[in-house]
């Protein structure tokens, strides 16, 4: 069983349509699969749920919150999309997203930077303004030389741009996507730039919260830091769950279903779920 329940289309920072998505999934023969796009279900307004053959398909997104003054980001998996809830939720962070776009544009024209929203207009086509779309931005205006100095000068948390976002909390993320019906998910644990303290910190702060489950397999993780995701899981009772986070072709650290391998021992989302 291939599994994967972390991946982006064009409707975020994807760069596949959702059709080009899930043909990309059945030739890598996964037959569980996720499309969980930043703070918006737009791509299950165009898709058959579930999906006729080998692949099935199971609503979910991907959405940012604040734990404390930290942000983390929390997968909502199988949900109702139709939650009115919910949907009041992402079109919340939607909101937030385009008024940071417009601020950090201000910003950068009040430094002396030329305007980027032209280029922005042209990259982010879909709902959501993600930091990656105004990184790239950054660079097509000739403003950044990369996309890593892009985050570093600007967007990052000592760049010349940053603002912390207002998200909602995470004790509330959670609810809500329980209330729609889903399974609250820590997204990738270990790419936060946390101290392991900290993350530890957060992990715990999120299962006393209610939440779900756990990411425990994902690009970049050492064999060091899938043990100790291990640990975690079990040691707070949080279910596994498994995700790429892929986002384009090139990005090939990163291929759908290339992380479905979990320790047996493990409880995993799609046991929890009757599907």
């Amino acid at each position: 069983m291939i599994v994967d329940l972390h991946c982006h289309s064009n409707f975020s920072d994807g760069e596949l349509s959702p059709e080009a998505l899930l043909e990309r999934a059945r030739l890598a023969e996964i037959t569980l699969f996720s499309i969980t796009d930043h703070d918006t279900l737009a791509a299950y307004r165009q898709l058959d749920l579930p999906l006729a053959g080998d692949l099935h398909l199971l609503s979910g997104v991907e959405i940012s919150c604040n734990l404390e003054t930290s942000e983390l980001h929390v997968i909502g998996l199988n949900v109702d999309i139709d939650n009115q809830e919910l949907n009041n939720l992402l079109d919340h962070n939607q909101t937030l997203r385009k008024d940071k776009a417009a601020w950090v544009i201000a910003r950068l024209i009040h430094l002396g930077y030329s305007d980027i929203q032209p280029f922005l207009d042209e990259i982010a086509t879909g709902p959501i303004v993600c930091r990656t779309h105004l990184a790239q931005a950054l660079v097509k205006a000739g403003i950044a030389p990369d996309y890593e100095r892009a985050f570093k000068q600007f967007l990052g948390r000592s760049g010349k741009v940053w603002k912390r976002p207002q998200w909602r909390d995470c004790a509330a993320v959670i609810k809500t996507i329980q209330n729609a019906g889903g399974m609250a998910i820590l997204a990738h644990p270990t790419k936060y730039r946390f101290s392991s303290g900290k993350m530890s910190w957060a992990i715990e702060q999120f299962a006393a919260l209610g939440g779900d489950a756990i990411e425990v397999n994902y690009s970049g993780l050492s064999p060091n830091h899938k043990a100790y995701l291990k640990r975690m899981a079990l040691k707070y009772e949080l279910a596994a769950s498994v995700g790429s986070d892929f986002h384009r072709p090139a990005q090939r650290y990163a291929p759908l279903g290339g992380f479905h391998q979990i320790d047996s021992s493990l409880p995993t989302v799609w046991q929890h779920l009757t599907l």
